[in-house]
């Protein structure tokens, strides 16, 4: 998967999730519950359990509504250890989204904005990001948005990538952000 090396050299651990746009409102949404324990979140229930495997095998990654008028949109939640930054706060988050800026920015990928949000009822970063995407010929933009937080001893982001075009997706994202809390293990 692109764009993930950085999670890889990292060491993080991961949970994907394929995601559409959806007008979910409270009583429609479902929960996901990583498959350690450790974090769940909701999503909005028309969307389907994806497996690790096209063809439906493999362990469950997440959920999957994803068609392709719209393309992907990508939700994927990740921990790994704290860096130099050990809690975020409003002092400290110029410097919690730097540590983000530097992993990801590179020729293809710019950082764009940064704000403050809430994740496991704590606050969070939300940071967008412009990407080049080229396939063949064509070269189509998207939107990469990490919204990260310290909880629980364990720096934990979600990453939301959707084609700029296709806005629609991010309260997708920001519903996944706000309802995550930490579990068993987390």
């Amino acid at each position: 998967m692109p764009g993930l090396t950085f999670l890889r050299a990292l060491g993080c651990s991961g949970l994907i999730i394929m995601m559409t746009a959806s007008g979910a409102s409270a009583e429609n949404l479902k929960e996901f519950h990583a498959r350690d324990g450790s974090y769940s979140y909701k999503y909005p229930g028309n969307f389907g359990i994806s497996t690790m495997f096209a063809d439906g095998t493999g362990d469950p990654m997440g959920v999957t509504a994803s068609t392709p008028e719209n393309g992907d949109v990508l939700i994927e939640m990740y921990s790994m250890n704290i860096r130099a930054v050990k809690t975020v706060t409003e002092q400290t988050m110029e410097a919690y989204a730097a540590q983000y800026v530097s992993d990801l920015t590179d020729r293809k990928t710019h950082f764009v904005s940064r704000k403050p949000t809430q994740m496991f009822g704590r606050l969070a970063v939300d940071m967008t990001f412009d990407e080049a995407m080229v396939f063949g010929t064509s070269k189509t933009m998207r939107t990469r948005r990490i919204i990260a937080t310290i909880a629980g001893g364990k720096d934990y982001f979600l990453i939301c990538l959707y084609r700029n075009d296709r806005t629609q997706f991010a309260p997708a994202c920001e519903t996944a952000a706000k309802t995550a809390r930490l579990t068993k293990g987390g």
